[in-house]
C-alpha cells in the first residue's frame, strides 16, 4: 500500500488473478453458493474478443496469469472481495493499524492517487508522451503505430484507410491484451498501470477510471472514464485503505 492523504491508502497494483482466486478459495469452504456468485465470468473473452477460447481457459487459472489483473468481474464481486480484505486485515494480530476498511475508491480518490500528488498531470507518470526517450511504451493500451498516419488533401495528419479498417474491427486480432500487474514504471507514489492495462471500478456502480489494455492513447489519461453494465475482459479494480483507528 502506498500512503495517499493521512488516512488514505492505495495499493500499488491492481488485484491479481492469484488475490482473487485466494478469496473464491476462501469462499468455496464457507460459503460455495458466494462462491458460485462470485466467480470469474471467463466468456467475456470471447463475446469481446474473436477466437480467445484460450484465454477464456487459462487466463484465470494458469499460474503463468498469477500476477496479471482479475478481469471478468461484477461490481458485487468487487465489493465482497473488499469486505473479505477488510474481515482478513482487522483479524491479523500482526496488523499496522486497529482497524481499516478497504474499498472501491472515489472517483476523486483515484485521480488523486493516480496523479501521484500532481493535480495537473495528464498521465500517472506526469508527462504528456506514451513512450520514453528510448522508445518503450508507459503504459499498456491499444496503440496504432505510426505508419498509420499519413496527410490529408491539405498537408495535416490523418490515419490512413487501413487504420481505419482497424479501428472499425476493433483490432481484435490477438495483438494486446493486459500485462502484470507489476509491468512498466510506477508514479511519484509507487503505483502501477493507474492508465491503462485494465480499466478499474470506483465506488460509483458503473463508473472506471483510466482506461484499459483496449483503449486508444486519448483514453487512458488520469481525466478518461467510461462506462461498463456487467463484467468484461477490459475492466478490473485497485483497492483502497481507509484507516478507522489506528
Amino acid at each position: 500500500m502506498v500512503k495517499v492523504t493521512d488516512e488514505l491508502y492505495a495499493c500499488k497494483y491492481e488485484v491479481s488473478n492469484l488475490e482473487y482466486r485466494n478469496f473464491l478459495d476462501y469462499l468455496k469452504v464457507k460459503d460455495a453458493s458466494l462462491a458460485e456468485k462470485y466467480k470469474v465470468d471467463t466468456t467475456k473473452w470471447i463475446s469481446q474478443l474473436r477466437y480467445q477460447e484460450p484465454m477464456a481457459m487459462y487466463y484465470h487459472r494458469h499460474p503463468a496469469y498469477n500476477d496479471y489483473p482479475v478481469v471478468g468481474i461484477s461490481y458485487e464481486a468487487a465489493l465482497a472481495y473488499c469486505k473479505w480484505l477488510t474481515e482478513q486485515y482487522n483479524a491479523d494480530p500482526k496488523r499496522k493499524f486497529f482497524k481499516v476498511e478497504f474499498t472501491l475508491p472515489s472517483e476523486e480518490q483515484w485521480m488523486k492517487a493516480a496523479g501521484g500528488g500532481n493535480d495537473k498531470a495528464l498521465y500517472a507518470w506526469g508527462g504528456y508522451y506514451m513512450r520514453k526517450k528510448t522508445g518503450e511504451y508507459l503504459c499498456n493500451f491499444r496503440h496504432i503505430g505510426d505508419a498509420f498516419i499519413v496527410a490529408d488533401s491539405l498537408g495535416n495528419p490523418t490515419f490512413s484507410n487501413n487504420a481505419i479498417e482497424k479501428v472499425a474491427s476493433g483490432l481484435n486480432d490477438n495483438m494486446f491484451y493486459t500485462a502484470s500487474v507489476k509491468s512498466f514504471w510506477p508514479n511519484k507514489i509507487g503505483i502501477y498501470n493507474a492508465c491503462g492495462n485494465v480499466a478499474e471500478m470506483t465506488k460509483e456502480k458503473g463508473l472506471t477510471k483510466g482506461g484499459s489494455w483496449n483503449s486508444f492513447g486519448g483514453d487512458v489519461t488520469i481525466q478518461s472514464k467510461r462506462s461498463y453494465n456487467e463484467p468484461s475482459a477490459e475492466v478490473g479494480f485497485r483497492v483502497f485503505m481507509r484507516v478507522r483507528d489506528y
